[in-house]
């Protein structure tokens, strides 16, 4: 439902807070004198920051709006997803990212073409910059259709968004490299605990009838069920709901950019080696 269009003071914040995250990102440019700094922080990246960066990564528009309106249309069975992702990030921290640190010195296109050749390495990274992209465009083109039912305003108008987010996080992180990277993470994940949080405030706190009328409409119309035993190919359930968990996390936790953050925590006794 439109709820009309935003006001001066919300484009003033949206258009503060890309300024703020580009600023962000590029005081580090000037840590960046090699290339192991750039990728890797210099190994020296907080823990805290780190799960900080892997967790405002996971969450995309995607999960922060898409899979409420599931769950509001629904109920709640998406949620079974979530439980595997502690288990694949001890498995890619225990396996994987030791791999990494002992026989990949920078990057697995690096690796795989020193290992198989360079059209490996050539074809490995094509095939990230089509998923990534591809990922992206999907995930800023869902920002643009709430926009658009929050103005009411024609979706092709808002697409120049897409360019302006695209080239605001490419800005940061062209210049701060993955310090610049984690540090706007830690930024816009606090930020979306602090918005998710208001929200559940604000929507129990304003219902007409208040919160315990808001409890029972969902508990009488299904929206707190977790989960469905019966298994079909056509519609989600348990089995489906948990391999999808742990396949889309797997990807997640195993992709360039959080094998980096990974080999970027400080650890003791650790050095990287010099990389130009």
């Amino acid at each position: 439902m439109n709820t009309g269009a935003l006001k001066s003071l919300d484009w003033a914040i949206i258009g503060g807070y890309l300024v703020f995250v580009v600023w962000l990102g590029a005081r580090f440019a000037r840590r960046q004198t090699s290339s192991g700094h750039y990728f890797l922080g210099g190994g020296r990246l907080p823990g805290w920051a780190v799960g900080m960066s892997l967790f405002a990564t996971i969450i995309s528009s995607w999960a922060f709006l898409a899979l409420p309106g599931k769950a509001f249309r629904s109920d709640l069975q998406y949620l079974l997803a979530v439980p595997g992702l502690p288990l694949v990030a001890w498995l890619a921290a225990r396996w994987v990212i030791p791999m990494f640190r002992k026989r990949i010195r920078l990057s697995a296109h690096e690796y795989s073409e020193n290992r198989f050749g360079l059209v490996a390495r050539v074809y490995g990274n094509l095939a990230f910059v089509v998923v990534h992209f591809g990922k992206m465009a999907a995930i800023l083109y869902l920002l643009c259709l709430a926009l658009a039912e929050m103005t009411g305003w024609n979706i092709f108008l808002l697409t120049g968004l897409i360019g302006l987010i695209g080239t605001a996080t490419v800005a940061y992180t062209f210049f701060g490299g993955i310090e610049g990277v984690v540090w706007t993470d830690v930024a816009q994940g606090g930020l979306l605990l602090f918005g998710g949080l208001v929200s559940i405030v604000v929507i129990l706190l304003g219902a007409p009838d208040g919160t315990a009328a808001v409890v029972a409409t969902a508990r009488d119309g299904g929206k707190f069920r977790l989960s469905s035993g019966e298994f079909r190919w056509d519609s989600i359930g348990v089995v489906v709901l948990v391999c999808f968990g742990l396949d889309f996390y797997l990807q997640k936790y195993d992709d360039e950019k959080a094998r980096h953050l990974f080999r970027g925590v400080s650890r003791p006794g650790f050095a990287l080696p010099e990389i130009t």
